[in-house]
């Protein structure tokens, strides 16, 4: 079967090619660290309600690796969600995990997002995509690096990991601070997943035939130690347990799953997938067979089923799960894109804006 590459619709929230490479730097330019407060909600009905406090239990990993694969566009850390808004051009955003209590954070358009602490960090459309990070009452708005482009963040602990478009995708590490930026690995990499003391990514290499081959690799979180785990040409990463899930591109974007050293490598099933969040020994995926309607099936490959039929010609998307619930993205080029969620049994399908 011909490999299928699929760009998805350009849609206010996000500005993500699948299934190709990632390197591309933006020309859009960083605000001064000046300009923070114009972009900040300043409600203090904001900082009391959805502040990080001390009786709840704060994130140390600022979110789960099937998200940044879906590129963040939702985090959770105790009864509160962060999330990217579409509504004018992207903003971010807190509510409860009940949906009430919806606060504006900022009016910075934030993909990648993660919430560590009294923290939350993002890579910001607004400015090329550049890192930033805001305290969980929408106060206190900082720059953290020049770097445009910063894709797959992932922040664990007291470092940032990603990859770094203004460098041709490299991976980078920086603390949460913005200090100390090192250079991991030169590898054009995307869907970067940090489990452990390990990153596992995708890297596009070109042959003497210009052939891309999107290979799974892994690293130490120090940039040692490089480890090829598969020859197929992979995307949507997500690795849980011992295992690596991915769609499989020489396969028709088939499901696939490898154990992290690169052995007992299977096929899932036989649809083609475009979204993939793997939580709770499921398979959360959009099937392109279908239509791109929202499906689950078990990490084994059984039990496959549709979760919902949203309106026909509707497309859907980045699957985030936060709280028992399913955010995504659906809706056409000419009717425009909204955040939606349902309960992970397919039941209670929301509008979220």
């Amino acid at each position: 079967m011909k490999k299928r590459i699929i760009s998805l619709a350009v849609i206010p929230a996000v500005l993500v090619t699948l299934f190709s490479g990632c390197g591309s730097s933006s020309s859009s330019s960083a605000p001064s660290s000046s300009a923070a407060g114009s972009s900040s909600a300043s409600s203090s009905s904001i900082s009391e309600s959805s502040s990080a406090s001390s009786s709840e239990t704060l994130n140390t990993v600022g979110n789960t690796a099937g998200n940044i694969t879906n590129q963040g566009l939702a985090a959770i850390q105790g009864d509160w969600i962060y999330y990217s808004s579409l509504n004018g051009g992207g903003s971010l955003y807190s509510m409860k995990t009940d949906g009430t209590g919806q606060q504006k954070l900022s009016n910075d358009n934030p993909t990648y997002i993660n919430v560590v602490g009294d923290r939350i960090y993002y890579s910001n459309g607004d400015v090329g995509w550049a890192l930033y990070a805001i305290k969980t009452d929408g106060t206190d708005r900082q720059k953290l690096s020049d770097d445009n482009s910063a894709s797959s963040v992932n922040v664990v602990g007291d470092r940032i990991y990603y990859s770094n478009g203004s460098d041709n995708g490299a991976i980078y590490s920086m603390k949460t601070d913005g200090s100390d930026r090192q250079k991991l690995s030169d590898d054009s990499a995307a869907w970067i997943n940090v489990v452990g003391d390990r990153l596992y990514y995708y890297s596009t290499n070109y042959s003497m035939q210009s052939k891309v081959d999107n290979y799974i690799y892994s690293i130490k979180t120090d940039g040692t130690d490089k480890q090829e785990l598969s020859g197929d040409s992979a995307a949507l990463i997500n690795v849980v347990g011992d295992r690596v899930y991915y769609s499989n591109q020489d396969d028709g974007n088939k499901i696939y799953s490898v154990k992290t050293d690169g052995t007992d490598r299977q096929k899932l099933g036989d649809d083609m997938a475009y979204s993939l969040n793997v939580v709770g020994g499921q398979i959360y995926y959009t099937n392109s067979s279908d239509g791109d309607k929202i499906y689950v099936m078990k990490t084994d490959g059984s039990d496959n089923r549709k979760l919902i039929d949203d309106p026909p010609m509707s497309k859907s998307m980045s699957i985030n799960i936060a709280g028992g619930r399913l955010y995504y993205i659906a809706g056409t080029g000419a009717a425009g894109y909204h955040l939606y969620s349902f309960k992970l049994d397919g039941t209670e399908r929301q509008l979220v804006d």
